[in-house]
């Protein structure tokens, strides 16, 4: 009876002269229980959305999966997987216990249905990690009809129909296993989707490859373990069923004897914060009269600096702009601004021009807006006057400015200039809650705390200050976490220690001085507790043509291991590490970060980013650092590598701020490759106000 099911799917896979392949269908592409696109175990050829950001979570026979999945590219999927399994015999020889595994896919889309009638994805699943779960596939999907799609593929490894697995040649993981890739015997696999009368609700049957040999082998038996489930058909099904937009909830009966159970949340950047974002409306554009006097000797006044610092700042302040500095002329007047509310830097200098079109004297003409970023003048933007009065109500009036702006370099400092008397020099403080999460200890998936951190900063100057920051736990086990052994200097792998002995504890307490000695040449020195971890002295520089997507960066840093307790002491450990940097933004949204160097351990070597960008905020990103450090000597993992995801809030909360949440899923904490956390690198702080980007989010001009 099974191979006469399987048979008949296949037959509906494939017939393609007898059924009209291609037919647009209703339901969009679902996600498996391995959070990918997908029937109920076994992948399809679909991929979903551009820029679609997948979270699911599933559990089947003893395993729980939890998996975060990115449409990288309109045809490329990319999946990272933490799977706890109870009482597994693993494959390095585990007897019971819970087995904690980290696994990456990847998906290529090599022929679409829009052009080939069919889908035809070629894919990799758990390619480097342990190999628990690898397997490696070549999957088509067609709809027949608005309410039918039907999928058949060729598997190896997990999918091959045998007990074949594919497991990692190194003990520690986290390499490629490319020897074995396509390789062995092969399975195959098929199954359909239909979309019931229910709209929401759909259902899913699918011959499946997956023998699940670790799980029912009998060796489990011979050691005296029983199988985690009794494997009595390969024939999957259930319903699949849409709450809402974003998310759903799957409900299966698997392999004749079991239930799986799978949540899943979608969403995709490009549809969120664009239009969602409430704030104060911004003041109109003042056109001058034509019989405004256009003389000069304004200029000559006393005071009258300060006195249009005091308009400006009382007029932009409520807006969430702060006055910086003032240089005025005749004809012409360079307002600096420090811009506390707006993600678009070009919002909060449209709304800087609106209000130097209501305070400037007639006889102002050019208007030049300067953002200040760590105290630091990255870029400058001339204005028309006339334009900007001629184009406030046009339809394409924010196009029409950008096309009269000039976007430059800013100078150092300008002649004239005189700096505001509200901010230097001055003090700033704030006790706020903060909550610190760690992922993916082999002991327990999940540790948090919650806590108060108070922190302050004195601004002597710009780009002189001083900062500190205590925090004090409330509530949390972040100290319990595991220690992992390293034949390397001990750099980040007691981390657990660090949390559990630093409280309260100064995360850091330092001086730094960011400066601008040319138009495109950025400077940084910082010394003191510069981190949890580490103190000492580093130094920075960056070159980055205003109107260039590349820059270059140096920094070089020595420093030395702080104290568990992270207060006033160090610990004997002292490096000098340091980086050259390369950057390049593409045209797409995407960016990449090349650093060469030396790293906290003592290991050489190198670290390449790739980074997403949306206009909204949105990041997603991947790194892999490789070094000279060996696999035997790094640990489980092999090497360093991660995914990173930012957050804006405004999308969340529907208002105006800067604010961001990040965080980094990675395999394990670990010493190779690790590199020291400098909140106030340039790079980050100067790149939104480059000609490309600053020109990316112009629409907010006039908002």
């Amino acid at each position: 009876m099974t191979n006469k099911l399987f048979y008949s799917i296949a037959v509906g896979a494939f017939a393609v002269t007898t059924i009209p392949l291609g037919a647009q269908s209703t339901f969009g592409t679902t996600i498996n229980m391995y959070g990918a696109p997908g029937l109920i175990d076994m992948p399809t050829a679909e991929m979903m959305p551009d820029a679609e950001l997948s979270m699911t979570t599933s559990t089947f026979a003893k395993a729980q999966k939890t998996t975060i999945s990115f449409q990288i590219l309109p045809r490329m999927t990319g999946s990272f997987r933490y799977t706890k399994i109870k009482d597994i015999f693993a494959p390095t020889g585990v007897l019971g216990g819970d087995t904690f595994d980290r696994s990456f896919d990847i998906a290529y889309q090599v022929l679409t249905k829009d052009k080939h009638l069919i889908d035809v994805t070629v894919g990799l699943r758990d390619f480097m990690g342990t190999g628990l779960y690898a397997g490696e596939y070549i999957v088509a999907t067609t709809s027949l009809g608005p309410n039918l799609k039907v999928t058949g593929g060729a598997g190896w490894g997990r999918l091959s129909n045998s007990n074949t697995l594919h497991t990692n040649s190194t003990a520690t993981g986290g390499t490629p296993n490319a020897s074995s890739w396509f390789r062995g015997p092969v399975g195959y696999f098929a199954g359909l989707e239909w979309q019931t009368p229910i709209k929401p609700a759909t259902f899913k049957i699918e011959y499946s490859a997956d023998q699940y040999a670790l799980e029912t082998r009998t060796t489990a038996r011979t050691a005296g373990l029983p199988p985690l489930f009794d494997r009595k058909s390969q024939i999957n099904f259930g319903l699949d069923y849409k709450v809402g937009k974003r998310s759903s909830i799957g409900l299966y009966y698997m392999h004749g004897s079991e239930l799986g159970l799978k949540l899943n949340t979608n969403i995709n950047p490009n549809n969120l914060g664009i239009k969602a974002v409430t704030g104060p409306a911004p003041t109109p554009i003042i056109r001058r009269s034509d019989d405004a006097s256009y003389d000069t000797s304004w200029e000559n006044i006393s005071g009258i600096n300060k006195a249009f610092q005091t308009a400006l700042d009382a007029t932009l302040k409520p807006q969430g702009i702060r006055v910086d500095g003032l240089a005025m002329h005749g004809t012409h007047a360079e307002l600096r601004i420090r811009n506390q509310r707006y993600q678009a830097p070009a919002q909060a200098i449209g709304r800087a021009a609106r209000a130097m079109t209501n305070l400037m004297p007639a006889s102002v003409e050019t208007i030049v807006i300067t953002p200040m970023e760590g105290g630091i003048p990255a870029v400058s933007v001339k204005l028309d006057r006339s334009a900007l009065e001629d184009s406030e109500f046009n339809l394409n009036g924010s196009e029409e400015i950008l096309e009269n702006a000039r976007i430059y370099g800013a100078v150092p400092s300008p002649a004239g200039l005189q700096n505001s008397d509200a901010y230097y020099p001055h003090f700033s403080w704030a006790l706020k809650p903060y909550v610190g999460v760690s992922l993916f200890d082999p002991a327990e998936p999940v540790r948090a705390e919650l806590g108060l951190r108070l922190q302050g900063t004195y601004t002597v100057r710009p780009g002189l200050s001083f900062s500190g920051s205590v925090i004090k736990e409330v509530v949390g086990n972040n100290g319990q976490g595991t220690i992992s052994p390293s034949n390397l200097p001990k750099v980040r792998s007691e981390s657990s220690i660090y949390n559990e002995r630093g409280d309260p504890a100064i995360e850091h307490l330092k001086a730094d001085y960011l400066f601008k000695p040319h138009s495109n040449l950025y400077g940084r020195i910082s010394g003191g507790y510069l981190e949890s971890h580490f103190g000492g002295i580093s130094a920075e520089l960056l070159w980055k043509p205003t109107n260039q997507n590349w820059g270059i960066g140096a920094e070089i840093n020595y420093v030395k291991q702080r104290e568990f307790e992270q207060l006033f002491g160090f610990r004997p450990y002292s490096v000098a590490t340091g980086h050259i940097s390369g950057y390049y933004d593409f045209n797409n949204g995407f960016s990449t970060q090349v650093d060469l160097g030396r790293y906290l351990a003592g290991d050489v070597g190198g670290t390449l980013s790739v980074n997403r960008r949306f206009l909204n905020g949105w990041e997603v990103g991947a790194y892999v650092t490789l070094t000279n450090v060996s696999s035997a000597d790094f640990g489980e993992g092999s090497f360093d590598k991660g995914i990173r995801v930012t957050v804006p809030l405004k999308t969340l909360i529907g208002t105006q701020t800067r604010t961001t949440g990040s965080t980094t899923l990675s395999s394990l904490t670990r010493d190779g490759g690790a590199r020291l956390e400098i909140p106030n690198r340039l790079h980050p702080i100067v790149r939104d106000l480059h000609q490309k980007n600053l020109a990316a989010g112009w629409g907010g001009f006039l908002r």
